[in-house]
């Protein structure tokens, strides 16, 4: 996808909870690079907003490809 695809389904205007949730899971998704089963397994403890840093840590429950850790930043 490329940046203005991202931006237009993020704007996209929602009236439902599940749909907004959507959005924001793909923009991170696209952010991050991160794959969908590391996304699905991830804690919220792995995330932090402020610094804009998610630690990709198979002994936290994230399931990443070859049983990698990774401090992957926004």
């Amino acid at each position: 996808w490329s940046m203005t695809d991202v931006q237009a389904v993020v704007t996209a205007p929602v009236t439902r909870l599940a749909l907004r949730r959507d959005q924001a899971a793909i923009a991170f998704l696209f952010l991050s690079g991160m794959r969908i089963t590391a996304f699905i397994t991830l804690p919220i403890g792995c995330v932090d907003i402020s610094a804009r840093r998610v630690e990709q840590v198979p002994s936290r429950g994230v399931q990443t490809k070859n049983r990698k850790a990774a401090l992957t930043t926004l």
